[in-house]
């Protein structure tokens, strides 16, 4: 037998043709994709060469709030009456010898403030009281500082354990005379010091800063004031305020 003969599949050609018209608008869709490629691509360099030519300012950095101070003074000058009260941030505080010793006080575990208080014009035979009081002066009167400063909330109604030297903690926070004594008649020049942790030099409720000095006399009279900002002289009837 002779070798079957192979069966070869049947060659197909497909063409096709564009007429004039479809060729034209072909053309005319090519030109236009290469027309928005153009352009994209020549925005996309524009804002390249303008972001090079401009970079963006960094933001400025927040400014710090300055560090609370280390020393505040307030000093009072009316007629007859003159008061400097400087306090002093001491770390690590030990007593000295030209400072009595106030128990609890004189030696705080981290940082005590130094109180140094220099007067004259109390009468012979009176004695005034001075506090730290909540609010900063306004205007001309005395009267705008508010009440004691007393953050802690301290109670002095227990007669056994009077706000006094040996109880200070008994004492409002800014009882400075409670704690440490009343301004008395002493010779001129001489100087009160003394330790006390509750005074911290800070913007805050159990700061200092920010709030007043008050004199009153015994009648508790509001005689003098003073804070960061103004220096005033009270009485009862009338208030001077001038500008320190």
């Amino acid at each position: 037998m002779g070798q079957p003969s192979l069966l070869r599949a049947p060659r197909v050609t497909i063409s096709f043709s564009l007429s004039r018209a479809q060729c034209s608008k072909l053309s005319t869709h090519s030109a236009r994709l290469m027309s928005i490629r153009f352009w994209i691509t020549l925005v996309l360099l524009s804002v390249i060469v303008l972001t090079s030519a401009h970079p963006q300012k960094s933001p400025k950095p927040t400014p710090r709030r300055p560090p609370y101070p280390k020393i505040a003074k307030a000093t009072i000058s009316t007629p007859g009456f003159h008061a400097a009260l400087t306090f002093q941030l001491r770390i690590n505080p030990k007593a000295s010898d030209d400072i009595a010793p106030i128990p609890g006080l004189e030696n705080h575990p981290k940082r005590s403030t130094r109180v140094f208080v220099q007067y004259t014009g109390v009468p012979d035979g009176q004695n005034f009281t001075y506090h730290i009081h909540n609010k900063a002066i306004k205007g001309k009167d005395c009267k705008s500082a508010g009440q004691h400063w007393n953050p802690t909330h301290s109670s002095m109604d227990d007669p056994k354990r009077p706000c006094d030297h040996k109880n200070p903690g008994k004492c409002e926070s800014g009882d400075l005379s409670g704690k440490h004594g009343k301004l008395r008649n002493l010779p001129v020049g001489h100087l009160v010091a003394y330790y006390d942790s509750s005074l911290n030099l800070s913007y805050s409720r159990r700061g200092i800063l920010g709030k007043s000095v008050v004199i009153h006399n015994e009648k508790g009279e509001r005689i003098a004031c003073v804070d960061s900002r103004f220096l005033a002289f009270c009485n009862p009837r009338k208030s001077h305020n001038k500008r320190l």
